[in-house]
This record gives structure tokens, C-alpha cells and sequence, in this order.
């Protein structure tokens, strides 16, 4: 068995006292430091395709439900007059 020797570790006082001063300094700068900038959402309007009672139908659902038909492949853009876009809308 190992005995502790409580001699060894006895820390002068001054690097204790070292020590306490250099982390409170460590704190205080951290806490002075500006808050974190927030982000700001951006919000993006899409293009209205048509409005029903009310609720707009945006191009992008337009597409999309082309898409879910089988219409046109995905990534395929719709476009006002192409016949899949007038008969998903």
C-alpha cells in the first residue's frame, strides 16, 4: 500500500496566491468579452403560382407535385404555360 506524503503537495502561498489571481484574470476577461452576434432569419418570398381561398400555391409546390406525378424528373423546372404545369395547377 502507497502512503501519501501530505508534506509533498504543501503549495507555498504564494503560488496559491498566484494561481487565485491568474484565474479570477482569466474569468474577468472572459466576461468582458461582447455577446454573441444572433442570426438574423431570412425569410425568402417564393414566386405565387395562384392563390385558393385565400392560401397562396407557390411555383416551388407546383413542381414538386409535378414531380410526385411523374410528370417531369426532379430538378426539373416548371414553367407558367408547360403543359404539366397547368395541369398540376
Amino acid at each position: 500500500m502507497t502512503v501519501l506524503n501530505l508534506k509533498a503537495l504543501r503549495v507555498s502561498p504564494r503560488i496559491l496566491f498566484a494561481g487565485l489571481i491568474a484565474s479570477l484574470a482569466i474569468f474577468m476577461a472572459a466576461a468582458c468579452s461582447p455577446p454573441p452576434e444572433e442570426e438574423v432569419p431570412v425569410r425568402v418570398e417564393g414566386a405565387t403560382a395562384a392563390t385558393v381561398n385565400g392560401e397562396k400555391i407557390y411555383v416551388s409546390d407546383v413542381e414538386l407535385e409535378a414531380v410526385a406525378r411523374g410528370l417531369v424528373p426532379a430538378g426539373t423546372k416548371v414553367k407558367v404555360g408547360d403543359t404539366e404545369y397547368d395541369t398540376v395547377l
